[in-house]
């Protein structure tokens, strides 16, 4: 099978999965753990070639986007929630492009702050893909 249609079917498979799964609610077990601060400790231990201040940049993001869930959810992110966490990746990052593309549409240059946040991020993320 050549790379595109590998690649296609692995697509379809994907869209598949997230049109049709349901989430439920997260809920709590004995083995769920705080996501945050042990998130927050690993982006401070990695040796990246960014700066201090970009690692710092992503702990105050993460940081703010967890109260946020407090605030709605009533709960931060733990682990072992009940939920398909890598369906929610999907999903988050399909919401992050369509937003991406509005901002295309709109005339909108994506600002320095936007910048440095994905740099950070994929750089993490990438880490997490072939550190794991």
């Amino acid at each position: 099978m050549n790379t595109y249609l590998k690649n296609k079917f692995v697509l379809d498979r994907l869209v598949k999965k997230t049109m049709e799964k349901v989430q439920t609610c997260p809920i709590k077990t004995e083995k769920s753990l705080a996501v945050l601060p042990k998130l927050k400790e690993w982006i401070q231990s990695q040796t990246f070639t960014f700066s201090n201040s970009k690692k710092t940049l992503l702990c105050e993001m993460v940081q703010q986007r967890s109260d946020f869930g407090k605030e709605k959810y009533g709960t931060r992110l733990q682990s072992f929630n009940g939920r398909d966490s890598e369906l929610d990746v999907q999903q988050e990052l399909a919401d992050g492009l369509q937003y991406l593309f509005q901002m295309k549409m709109e005339g909108k240059s994506i600002g320095p702050e936007t910048v440095a946040l994905f740099e950070g991020m994929f750089a993490l993320m990438e880490s997490m893909l072939l550190h794991k």
